[in-house]
C-alpha cells in the first residue's frame, strides 16, 4: 500500500527503528500519521513508551532515542564547538545542509572535524556526500535531526534561554544576505528549505531575531519569484 510505503520512507531505514515502530502500532495501534508526527516532535517520553513496549515484548530495548544520545553526549564532550553546531543542524532542514553554512559559523577546521564525528557515529545519511549545484552539503535523517533537538532543548533549557540560539540566528542571517547580494540563485534554491525550518521553532526565537530572518528570506522568495510568499 502507498500509506505503507510513505512510513517506511518516513522512519530511519536501520532494523531497529523498523522493530520499534512495528511493536508500538502493534501495541497502541496509532495511526501511521501519528506515529510519524511523533518522531518529528520526538521527546524523552515517546522514547520511554518506546522502551517498555519493547520490553514487554521480550525484545532488544535500546531506542533511537537511546543510542543517539549516548553518542551526542560523547560528540559534546570532544568538542566544545560541537554542542554549537548540532543545535544549528537541528533548526534546520535534515536534507543537504550546505557545508558552507557552518563553515562561516565555525571555521573549517571546526566544521571538518564535526562531519567526521557524524559519520563516525553513524549520525549522516547515505547521500551525506552528495552536492547540490556544486555545493558540498550533507543530510541526517528527519529523526535524528529531531533527537538531537530534543537533547540540546533540553540540555541548554532552550526554552528559557533562548539567548543561547542567537549566534546560530546570526549566522544564518548573514549567510542568506550574502547569497541575495551574490546573486546565488542554486544556493537560494536550497537555502529557504532551511530558513522556513528554522522559523518554524518559533518556541526558541525571540520576534526581533524570527522578524530578521523572515525579512531575509523574503528577500530570496523574491529573487526566486515565489510572489506569494514574498
Amino acid at each position: 500500500q502507498e500509506e505503507t510505503k510513505q512510513f517506511l520512507e518516513g522512519i530511519s531505514p536501520f532494523p531497529l527503528d523498523v522493530s520499534v515502530a512495528v511493536y508500538y502500532i502493534k501495541a497502541t495501534h496509532v495511526p501511521y500519521k501519528s506515529y510519524l508526527e511523533n518522531m518529528v516532535k520526538y521527546s524523552a517520553d515517546f522514547s520511554h513508551v518506546q522502551e517498555k513496549i519493547l520490553q514487554e515484548a521480550g525484545a532488544y530495548t535500546k531506542t533511537r532515542y537511546g543510542i543517539i544520545m549516548l553518542s551526542l553526549k560523547q560528540l559534546v564532550d570532544t568538542d566544545s564547538n560541537f554542542q554549537d553546531l548540532l543545535l544549528f543542524i537541528s533548526l534546520l532542514d535534515s536534507h543537504k545542509i550546505p557545508r558552507q553554512l557552518l563553515v562561516k559559523f565555525k571555521g573549517n577546521i571546526v566544521v571538518d572535524n564535526f562531519i567526521y564525528h557524524l559519520k563516525k557515529y553513524s549520525l549522516l545519511t547515505n547521500d551525506a556526500a552528495t552536492s547540490y549545484p556544486g555545493e558540498p552539503v550533507f543530510s541526517i535523517h528527519q529523526s535524528t535531526r529531531a533527537i538531537i533537538l530534543a537533547y540540546i532543548t533540553k540540555k541548554l533549557n532552550l526554552i528559557k534561554h533562548k539567548n543561547l540560539v542567537e549566534r546560530q540566528v546570526q549566522s544564518l542571517d548573514n549567510y542568506m544576505k550574502e547569497t541575495v547580494e551574490k546573486e546565488d540563485f542554486s544556493t537560494m534554491k536550497s537555502l529557504y528549505r532551511h530558513a522556513e525550518q528554522f522559523l518554524s521553532h518559533e518556541e526558541l526565537l525571540n520576534e526581533e531575531s524570527a522578524s530578521s530572518l523572515r525579512g531575509e528570506l523574503g528577500c530570496i522568495y523574491y529573487y526566486l519569484r515565489y510572489s506569494a510568499k514574498a
